[in-house]
C-alpha cells in the first residue's frame, strides 16, 4: 500500500511537471485568438473562471485522497478476485472439489473415521436409459449421479423437476434464468460459470479436469427473462411492460384470489420474513400452487458428448464463495456468512430433480 502510495505521488508530480511544460512550450505572446472563436467559447471560460475561483477547496480531497484511495482499492479487489478465482479453478482441476463417495469415504478412513470404504463403482450408462438412483437436489455444491460414461460418445440426458426449484424465493424452472436483480449483477464476477444462466443445469465427467458443460435443452429453451411476461407469445411492447402483465418472480410477491390458498400464503409470507439470507425455502403446498402457476419448465432434455471417461457430476450454476476465509474477521459481524465455505451461496437453494441418462444407440435400419 505504501510502495503503491509513493509511485502513485511521484506521478502526479511528473504530470503536473509535464503540463507545465507543455503549457509553457504552447503558449506564446505572437498567437492570437480570433474575436469570433472567443465569442464561442466565452461561456467554457466563464465556467472556468468560476470553478478556479469557487471549486479549488474541491482539488485536494478528490485528486489526493478519494481518487487515489478508490483506485487503489478497485485495483486490490480486483487482484484478489482474480488470485481466488484461480486458486477455486486449480482445485476443481485437481479433483479437490467434485468427489465421488468411495473417494470421500478413502479420505474419511485416513483421519480415522469408522466409515465403510466397499462402495460399488459407478453403473455404465449403456443404450437404455438408465435412471440415477438418487434424487438430484439443487443445493448440492458437485452431486456425484453415480452413472459412468465413455469418452468420445454421445449421451442424452433428462432432468425431470421432482420438488419445485428456487434461489431461495425466487421461482425458477429447469431452464434457469438471467440475470435481474442488483445482488444478481454483483455476484456476477463469483458465477461459478460466467457464460452460462442462473441455475442452468451443468453435467462434467470425472473428478479431475476442466470440462464442465452447461446443458441446453434440444428444444432451444432459453433461460427466463426476469420478470416472466404471462403471456410470452406477445411481442414485448409497451403494455407488456406493466407490472399486471408480469408474473411475480419471488414468493412473497405473489397473490392469490383464493380465500383459503390466501391465508395459507399469508402465513408462508409471515415465515419468509424470518428467513435468513441463507436459509432455504422449506417444501410447502402454497409456494408449489404459485410455482405451477407460472407454467414454469419442469422438464428438459439435452444432449452432450462425453469428453472423458469417468462419473457424471451434476449441478445448477450459482455464486461460489471464493473470497479467503480469513476476510471474514475484518468485516462488520452482519457480513460474516458471506465469507463461509465454498457452497455457501448454494445453501439457500431448493429443490429436486430426476436424472436419467441414455448413451445415444445408433439409428435404425430403413425400411427396404
Amino acid at each position: 500500500m505504501l510502495v503503491t502510495w509513493w509511485v502513485w505521488s511521484i506521478n502526479a508530480s511528473l504530470r503536473d511537471g509535464i503540463q507545465e511544460r507543455a503549457r509553457l512550450a504552447w503558449y506564446r505572446p505572437e498567437r492570437k485568438a480570433s474575436a469570433k472563436n472567443l465569442s464561442r467559447m466565452s461561456w467554457l471560460f466563464r465556467f472556468g473562471g468560476l470553478m478556479q475561483r469557487n471549486a479549488r477547496w474541491m482539488s485536494f480531497p478528490f485528486t489526493k485522497i478519494i481518487f487515489p484511495v478508490v483506485s487503489i482499492v478497485v485495483i486490490y479487489a480486483a487482484a484478489l478476485l482474480i488470485a481466488s478465482s484461480s486458486f477455486f479453478t486449480w482445485r476443481v482441476a485437481t479433483g479437490q472439489v467434485c468427489e465421488a463417495p468411495e473417494t470421500k469415504a478413502a479420505e474419511a478412513k485416513k483421519k480415522g473415521a469408522n466409515v465403510a470404504v466397499d462402495i460399488p463403482p459407478a453403473k455404465p450408462v449403456g443404450d437404455n436409459a438408465l435412471p440415477a438412483a438418487e434424487l438430484f437436489n439443487v443445493n448440492q455444491f458437485c452431486w456425484a449421479s453415480r452413472l459412468a460414461v465413455e469418452k468420445g460418445r454421445k449421451y442424452r440426458v433428462w432432468i425431470d423437476i421432482d420438488q419445485r426449484w428456487f434461489d431461495r424465493t425466487i421461482m425458477t424452472g429447469v431452464n434457469g434464468f438471467q440475470t435481474y436483480e442488483n445482488h444478481h449483477y454483483l455476484a456476477l464476477p463469483t458465477r461459478r460459470l460466467f457464460g452460462a444462466d442462473w441455475f442452468q443445469p451443468v453435467v462434467r465427467v470425472g473428478e479431475k479436469g476442466l470440462n464442465d458443460q452447461p446443458l441446453q435443452a434440444m428444444n432451444v429453451m432459453s433461460a427466463d427473462d426476469l420478470p416472466r411476461r404471462i403471456d410470452p407469445t406477445l411481442p414485448e411492447d409497451n403494455a407488456q411492460d406493466e407490472p399486471k402483465n408480469r408474473y411475480p418472480v419471488r414468493i412473497e410477491n405473489a397473490e392469490e384470489s383464493s380465500t383459503d390458498d390466501a391465508a395459507k400464503l399469508t402465513k408462508l409470507k409471515a415465515d419468509i420474513a424470518k428467513m435468513g439470507t441463507f436459509d432455504a425455502l422449506p417444501p410447502d403446498e402454497s409456494a408449489r400452487k404459485v410455482w405451477d402457476t407460472q407454467k414454469l419448465a419442469d422438464r428438459m432434455v439435452a444432449e452432450f458428448t462425453a469428453p472423458d471417461s469417468g462419473e457424471l457430476f451434476f449441478y445448477v450454476n450459482d455464486a461460489v464463495q471464493i473470497v479467503p476465509g480469513f476476510l471474514r474477521w475484518l468485516a462488520p459481524a452482519k457480513y460474516a456468512d458471506y465469507f463461509g465455505p465454498d457452497e455457501q451461496y448454494y445453501k439457500n437453494n431448493s429443490g429436486t430433480a430426476r436424472i436419467t441418462v441414455q448413451r445415444l444407440p445408433a439409428p435404425p435400419t430403413p425400411k427396404q
